[in-house]
């Protein structure tokens, strides 16, 4: 938890993006950080990423839900929805060779 796992090492015995997507949600779903360099800046995403693109006011009103049955299922299905966005443009920044 909270390790930095570099792109490239996930990407190892990937034979496609949707195999080194899948693994970059694991990673992120153990509350790891995903990282890469892309035009010279290191770049990551994580957990607290998919919170940040949640946004305050959509977190705020998930958690003022807390006491509603509904507040898991939303908030965990819009959590989820914001990890596979970023695992899918952490994929595509991948560029070097998948293994076939």
């Amino acid at each position: 938890m909270n390790e930095e796992v570099q792109l490239e090492d996930l990407a190892y015995k990937c034979s496609d993006s949707g195999e080194l997507t899948t693994k970059i949600i694991d990673q992120i779903n153990l509350g790891n950080k995903v990282c890469w360099i892309e035009n010279d800046v290191n770049e990551q995403v994580s957990l607290n990423s998919a919170f940040d693109l949640l946004g305050e006011e959509e977190a705020l009103k998930h958690l003022s839900n807390i006491k509603h049955d509904t507040y898991p299922v939303k908030f965990s299905s819009a959590l989820d929805q914001q990890v596979s966005i970023l695992a899918i443009v952490a994929a595509r920044s991948y560029k070097g060779q998948y293994d076939v």
